[in-house]
């Protein structure tokens, strides 16, 4: 079985795929890739099924040498592609010769690149998934140096060798998320808000969840709801009046107040968010 063998990383890089979805009964969250068009499009241009899985680099250098010929792509965030001393492109397939090292650096921009290999990273799955979860500490746990990784049997179709564009990944310094009200809209004396601030990023941010900071919003009352059923994107309000946008490894349910949901069309901008940058909301009318 063809192999990848990681010779250095430093950050934080993780196998994904589409996730362990249909578990919050077991109180696990659905996990998987946080830019789910970052990671279909690089399975795409190697030929894999749009499930397998990658590796997701959240401002992560990796590198890596394969033991055979192997097919690769890089899409997401902007990243630096180094093969043979050449600079590759991002957004491509990428034919690897055996023993060459590949090495991959994510830039300041944006959160979150994905290591696509042909075939697919074929690690133990838990529940259905190779995804990390962080949260609750199940699946493929976080990569490290001098770790070797099976290369699967997932390519479904044939590379794509030209260059492919696809929406791209937003890393602009300030973005507007279209959002839907959510369940507790009402709770909040001044949940319109939202709607009228702008919020920075903070550095308190991973795959469970992206605090903001910016106007407070107050709850109507001080009595504390009972725990709720939260998803991907919905926007808890927290005791300090802050927002907190869940991502895929969210607790399933929660106490604070959803105010409002993320539209599913912008989870991908969401798990793009980086410190520093402005956020708007605007209200969906789809």
């Amino acid at each position: 079985m063809t192999g990848l063998r990681i010779d250095h990383i430093a950050g934080y890089a993780t196998v994904q795929d589409h996730g362990r979805p249909g578990q919050a009964h077991l109180s696990i969250p659905p996990s998987g890739a946080f830019d789910i068009a970052a990671h279909d499009f690089a399975n795409r241009l190697v030929g894999n099924a749009e499930q397998a899985a990658s590796i997701e680099l959240t401002r992560a250098t990796i590198q890596f040498t394969v033991d055979a010929e192997a097919m690769i792509a890089v899409t997401g965030a902007p990243a630096s592609i180094v093969i043979d001393g050449r600079q590759r492109e991002t957004q491509r397939a990428i034919l690897v010769p055996a023993g060459m090292p590949v090495l991959i650096a994510t830039q300041h921009l944006g959160m979150r690149s994905y290591l696509a290999v042909r075939g697919g990273i074929d690690t133990d799955p838990v529940l259905g998934s190779r995804s990390y979860d962080e949260l609750s500490r199940i699946g493929t746990p976080p990569l490290s140096t001098g770790e070797s990784l099976h290369i699967g049997q997932d390519a479904r179709a044939t590379p794509a060798v030209a260059r492919q564009v696809a929406s791209g990944a937003n890393v602009a310094p300030s973005v507007t998320l279209q959002i839907h009200k959510g369940p507790r809209w009402s709770y909040c004396r001044n949940s319109a808000d939202l709607l009228d601030f702008d919020y920075i990023v903070t550095s308190s941010l991973n795959r469970i969840g992206i605090r903001l900071s910016g106007k407070p919003i107050h709850w109507a009352t001080d009595e504390r709801l009972p725990s709720e059923g939260v998803l991907t994107g919905s926007i808890q309000i927290a005791a300090d009046g802050q927002p907190l946008i869940f991502g895929p490894d969210h607790p399933t349910t929660g106490g604070y107040p959803v105010i409002a949901v993320v539209d599913e069309r912008a989870l991908g901008t969401v798990a793009q968010l980086a410190p520093g940058t402005t956020v708007r909301f605007s209200q969906s009318h789809r």
